[in-house]
């Protein structure tokens, strides 16, 4: 018995070591809340009533889309006032007025950037755009990505 209670001993404490090793590198491989990445996310998608949509970023800011006679790309914080007003007074990232313009554009953005299965549009100008700002982390990066003169040239 007192053989047996020895071994018990040991396997016991070297399980306690390997879950206490384990539970070290664990938690110095953990990364903290403010290195995680953010998915950004839909806030609302409208056709019924105009075509627009608003996207939070990963930076925590809102872009509103709106496709109508052209395409209208806004940035605002997201809250309540930011978006409600947003849409009348946030900074321009993008504007495009001549629709067939905005449409090429809308092609060269589908080919560079991958669908994302949140993004249920029918509008394919719509999607485009909303799929060019969701794979953008900040409102800079957007409007970098969408005034690209490179678009143009595809």
């Amino acid at each position: 018995m007192a053989i047996q209670e020895g071994v018990e001993d040991r396997l016991s404490y070297s399980a306690v070591d390997i879950f206490d090793d384990l539970g070290a590198s664990i938690l110095q491989n953990s990364r903290t809340d403010s290195e995680c990445e953010v998915m950004p996310r839909v806030l609302y998608i409208n056709e019924k009533f105009g075509h627009d949509a608003t996207i939070i970023l990963d930076s925590g800011d809102a872009c509103w889309i709106s496709v109508g006679k052209g395409v209208l790309v806004r940035s605002h914080t997201h809250s309540f006032w930011g978006g409600l007003l947003g849409s009348l007074f946030g900074s321009k990232l993008y504007q495009e007025r001549d629709v067939y313009r905005a449409l090429s554009v809308a092609q060269a953005l589908a080919d560079m950037f991958r669908p994302v299965p949140q993004i249920q549009c029918r509008d394919v100008i719509l999607k485009a755009f909303c799929t060019a700002v969701w794979h953008s982390s900040s409102p800079a990066r957007v409007k970098d990505v969408l005034n690209n003169p490179a678009l143009l040239d595809g």
